[in-house]
């Protein structure tokens, strides 16, 4: 006596079928939206190469800081906010060879109990000079931006 193979549910099979491309298709969208954020996408920059992690976040402000003076302006920054936020630098490396052919204007002054403490900028981009240190810092350049 033979036995006979049942019949698959052809109905049932499609449906799985269906709802399983379905899944994998609503999963895409979502990795694609998830890879768009700024934070994983930075990441996958710095992991790629294509753009450098900040290094080091510098506090650069004299001790017993009393106010700051943003130069184009003659702005006086007396917020001890504001003044916290513009003291803690985000930096990234700069070559020598980027530094000898840029030139430096001063951007602002940052006054202490018992000293000074002076920023120097490039003309354009997000080169910084502070205490003979260059570098560079996106996240100051905006903050400076904002002072205008």
């Amino acid at each position: 006596m033979r036995i006979r193979p049942q019949r698959k549910n052809h109905k049932n099979r499609l449906f799985l079928q269906t709802t399983l491309m379905l899944a994998a298709l609503v999963s895409v969208f979502g990795l694609m939206g998830f890879f768009k954020t700024e934070k994983v996408s930075s990441g996958i920059a710095v992991l790629l190469g294509l753009e450098t992690a900040p290094k080091h976040s510098w506090v650069w402000c004299p001790q017993g800081l009393r106010e700051m003076t943003y130069l184009p302006s003659q702005k006086r920054i007396q917020s001890a906010h504001e003044m916290a936020s513009l003291c803690s630098v985000q930096m990234t490396p700069s070559s020598k060879e980027e530094i000898e052919k840029t030139q430096f204007t001063l951007l602002l002054k940052a006054s202490g109990i018992n000293s000074e403490v002076s920023v120097e900028a490039s003309l354009t981009g997000d080169l910084f000079r502070i205490s003979g240190l260059a570098f560079h810092s996106k996240n100051f350049r905006a903050q400076l931006d904002k002072l205008k």
